[in-house]
């Protein structure tokens, strides 16, 4: 249950964090003219959130198991890195330093508690979530980005905005399916939800 509530975090907050990322400019452009200089900060922030779910799920596992103390530990190595990076980076490029200090923060928070929660697995984590999927992750959220950029990019005003988001959306999804990224438990949860919505379907008609 565990690795499966972080693949499904994973894919749908990197669906808006590449899409949103990836259209950033022309979001940021909405606000009025000098907004766009925070493009690459909103598209840190959208990843940050994502990230930020799974670390979440990590102090749920821990809390379970009464090891508060690690999500402490944690806590605070996030913030000596995230304050750390995001000063001097601050600093040297505005707007997008604190929020690269965001995402690092965030990160090594999960990086100490990963260990600990991986060892509390009843099957190896390779069993559970495969190398194809996770990778499938990955070039979805670079595909889904970069889909939305070149789009955002090549169509002026709000309409290039609303095409980009719609561009980076399709490839999220398409490289997502195309590369594997749904496996045998995802089918058969799939399969349960069908049969559960058709048995809805037939008793309202009988109705």
């Amino acid at each position: 249950a565990w690795a499966d509530s972080v693949r499904y975090v994973l894919v749908a907050m990197l669906l808006v964090a590449a899409v949103g990322g990836g259209a950033a400019e022309g979001i940021m452009n909405v606000f009025g003219p000098g907004f766009a200089r925070g493009a690459t900060a909103l598209t840190l922030i959208l990843l940050y959130q994502a990230l930020q779910a799974v670390d979440s799920i990590h102090v749920t596992a821990l809390y379970a198991v009464d090891r508060p103390g690690l999500t402490t530990v944690a806590a605070t190595v996030g913030t000596i890195v995230g304050v750390g990076v995001a000063i001097p980076a601050a600093m040297r490029w505005g707007a997008t330093g604190p929020a690269l200090g965001l995402v690092l923060g965030i990160f090594s928070s999960t990086v100490v508690m990963h260990p600990t929660v991986r060892g509390l697995l009843s099957e190896p984590l390779s069993d559970l979530w495969g190398v194809r999927e996770m990778l499938a992750i990955g070039a979805a959220y670079a595909w889904g980005l970069a889909g939305a950029r070149v789009t955002d990019l090549a169509l002026p005003g709000h309409f290039g905005t609303l095409a980009a988001l719609a561009a980076g959306t399709v490839a999220y999804v398409g490289v997502f399916v195309l590369a594997g990224g749904i496996g045998p438990r995802d089918r058969e949860r799939l399969s349960m939800v069908r049969a559960r919505l058709q048995r809805r379907d037939t008793s309202l008609r009988s109705v």
